[in-house]
């Protein structure tokens, strides 16, 4: 491990003379065997690069439940960053995107990044030097800590003692003004360590569109309309800072960060004809809609040892954010004579903090391999929200003030690729909208466990019973805003948290070629927040309601190939999704298909990598169908353990300029919306990305901070379409 700890099996071959043992960060050790009896043997820290090291056969191993997984010195010489490394590692079950930077679970979930043990955001994963890493641990133990991820992939690495590093990443558009670029540095010195990031993000869109088909059953008519549009306007600017500064000595650390998210997105655009069934006239319609933000942060995080196997983790975060919504919808005749004109202009000022206080205590169970594992967490947020609306009709003020608190303990048991683990949390949410004060107090429970038939096959089962599915602050809203001259938005404050249960069960089968699993799952939800259409005088009125259950089977397949011949890797990930919504005043089937795959080929420093989409991003929920981007996304990479430069096509052989769509059942007005963007189609989406990393300085052991920040969301309830 990475304190040099080994155990050998007990019946070591006596024929066997000498034994040589090494290990990524270590000094290799030669010994002679006399009689089978190697003794105690400690392995001392290499103080040369981890590049001179080199490891033999396969480099996974399982403890405590966690897959651990050592780079190669061909990963680590193919691999400029982390996200490089992390891709040729070819964990199961997880989408690692390079080219956007995210990870995420195939199939649904949350993926929290660690890096020895305290969380870590994409950038810090993109910086960190390959060289550097010890291993990667891959864990699906839920833990009261982080008890909202699916996976935990935490980075034992060695960083600088004195000295820094400076990142660039870029990722630009070649036919399309598209761009996310990164600019990372970090500073040591002694317990000292100062970091900043930026990374702006900007698109410039010329050809967004979009198709709709309505139908309104109205109390005197039947309305039908249909929309066609025309290329219109998407633009925006994101820029993101981080400025961190960390003290930490003997495993005691105080860490302090000053972030800030500025957005502006000044079109958001849509031009369109307008067709009626009861009129002749056609009308063009326009809607645009402009966003502005600015959100600072701030949070104090401290670390106290209080044992050898425990640790007191303590972290407290403020956010304000300042936000503006515009939007302008007219629909007018021919002669430009305005037949309907909606204006709304919200300004929302918002605070939020969050604190939470995490003990963790791990216990070796002497010679027998177990280890057990107790952690208990206590959070509390706190979210207050004043949103002012300007509009047509009439002016309004809403006012949310949130409480949540979480009490939670997890328990668990591991050897190797076996576990088994219980969690429990009370848990209590007080939303106030208005003067109508909802106060639930509930009980969350889990289990899960993994038992390993042999070294090749094993089988892994979850059940878990939850309250912590909460309202969005928006739908909380108490104010109405119109969607078109037929349809109004409303929110509803008396919105309590829905019941949520969870059964899993999988079956893996792995060697050093070839990963499968089988899942199968079913997901259960009492009184879930769904939405709700319904005549009011002359208007649809779009609003969300707490109704009778939604159920979900699932079944999901998986597999992947681990390096064919040493240079192709195929990874596959299919299933089918059955939803049903049982509504207060309505009931929904929907069944459908899902495929993700991707091909990765690796010659020398060339890397090409070929991506396929089918419904991966598709949801069914209350009455609506989403669909997100599809299609497919080819690049191709020349990789230097210094610099990288790529080149790569979103959509090369898929013909589809669709980016989303919505179909919604409603049965008084039902629609089906389909949203494009003409810049990506086929032969379009060409993009170039570079990369390259400058290190200097002398490497330590990394701290160990374990921060966890919850995300605050706008209350703005939007009337867009």
């Amino acid at each position: 491990d990475k304190s040099g700890k080994f155990q050998l099996h007990k019946n070591v071959d006596t024929a066997i003379k000498r034994l040589i043992f090494n290990y990524i960060g270590y000094q290799t050790k030669t010994i002679n065997v006399t009689d089978g009896n190697v003794g105690e043997i400690m392995l001392l820290p290499e103080a040369q690069s981890l590049a001179e090291s080199v490891v033999i056969g396969n480099n996974t191993t399982f403890k405590n439940g966690k897959r651990i997984v050592t780079p190669t010195a061909e990963q680590i010489e193919k691999s400029p960053n982390g996200f490089f490394l992390l891709d040729n590692f070819d964990f199961p079950r997880l989408d690692v995107d390079i080219v956007k930077k995210t990870i995420s679970v195939l199939g649904g979930g949350d993926v929290v990044m660690l890096i020895n043990g305290r969380e870590a955001n994409n950038y810090e994963i993109l910086g960190i030097d390959p060289k550097n890493i010890i291993n990667v641990e891959y864990s699906d133990i839920p833990s009261a800590r982080f008890s909202s991820a699916s996976v935990i992939l935490n980075f034992i690495v060695k960083q600088v003692e004195k000295g820094g590093m400076f990142l660039t990443d870029f990722t630009n558009g070649l036919t399309v003004v598209y761009g996310e670029d990164y600019f990372y540095s970090k500073f040591y010195n002694g317990a000292s360590q100062f970091s900043i990031w930026y990374m702006p993000q900007f698109r410039d869109f010329k050809s967004q569109w979009r198709e709709n088909e309505e139908t309104f059953y109205l109390s005197d008519k039947t309305i039908q309309r249909k929309e066609l549009g025309k290329d219109a306007r998407l633009r925006y600017l994101v820029n993101n800072i981080d400025f961190t500064y960390n003290y930490f000595k003997n495993n005691r650390i105080f860490d302090v960060s000053l972030a800030s998210r500025i957005e502006n997105y000044p079109d958001n655009n849509f031009k369109s004809k307008l067709f009626t069934n009861t009129s002749v006239d056609t009308l063009f319609m326009t809607d645009n809609s402009r966003n502005t933000a600015f959100m600072p942060r701030l949070r104090l995080y401290y670390q106290e040892p209080l044992g050898e196997h425990q640790m007191l983790y303590a972290n407290l975060s403020g956010t304000y954010a300042k936000r503006n919504y515009k939007r302008d919808y007219k629909e007018m005749l021919n002669d430009n004579t305005v037949e309907n004109y909606f204006y709304s202009d919200v300004d929302e000022k918002q605070q939020a903090y969050n604190a939470s206080l995490s003990y963790e205590n791990n216990i070796e169970m002497g010679e027998s391999g177990w280890t057990m594992t107790f952690d208990a967490t206590l959070k509390h947020s706190y979210i207050t929200t004043k949103n002012i609306y300007n509009n047509a009709v009439k002016n309004a003020t809403n006012k949310i003030d949130v409480n949540r608190s979480e009490l939670s303990a997890t328990f668990s048991l591991a050897k190797e690729k076996s576990y088994i683990d219980v969690v429990s949390s009370l848990y209590r949410n007080s939303n106030i909208v208005s003067d109508i004060d909802n106060t639930k107090y509930n009980l969350y429970v889990g289990f899960s466990g993994q038992y390993a038939f042999s070294k090749t096959s094993s089988i892994w089962s979850s059940i878990m019973i939850s309250y912590n599915r909460n309202p969005s602050l928006s739908d909380l809203s108490n104010v109405d805003q119109f969607i078109d001259s037929l349809q109004i938005r409303r929110g509803n404050p008396n919105l309590v948290n829905p019941k949520y249960y969870q059964s899993r069960l999988r079956y893996d089968f792995e060697t050093t070629k070839l990963y499968l699993s089988l899942e199968v799952k079913y997901e259960y939800t009492a009184k879930p927040v769904m939405e709700n259409s319904f005549l009011e005088d002359k208007y649809i009125i779009r609003t969300v309601e707490n109704h009778k259950s939604f159920h979900e089977l699932a079944s999901i397949f998986y597999i992947n190939t681990k390096k064919l011949w040493n240079f192709i890797s195929l990874t596959l990930c299919a299933g089918t999704a059955r939803n049903l919504s049982y509504g207060n005043t309505y009931k929904h089937t929907n069944t459908f298909f899902f495929l993700w795959s991707k091909v990765n080929i690796s010659y020398k420093k060339w890397q090409l990598a070929y991506n396929f989409y089918h419904k991966s991003g598709d949801s069914f929920w209350g009455e609506t169908l989403n669909r997100n981007e599809g299609g497919d996304r080819i690049t191709l990479y020349y990789v230097h353990p210094k610099f990288y430069v790529g080149i790569g096509c979103f959509d090369p052989f898929t013909t589809s300029t669709l980016s989303s769509a919505t179909i919604n059942h409603s049965n008084v007005a039902p629609y089906s919306r389909y949203q494009h963007i003409s810049d990506f189609k086929r032969g379009k989406g060409f993009f170039i990305r570079l990369g390259k990393t400058f290190r200097w300085g002398k490497q330590k052991d990394d701290i160990n901070i374990n921060a966890n920040d919850e995300k605050i969301e706008s209350a703005i309830l939007k009337g867009n379409k």
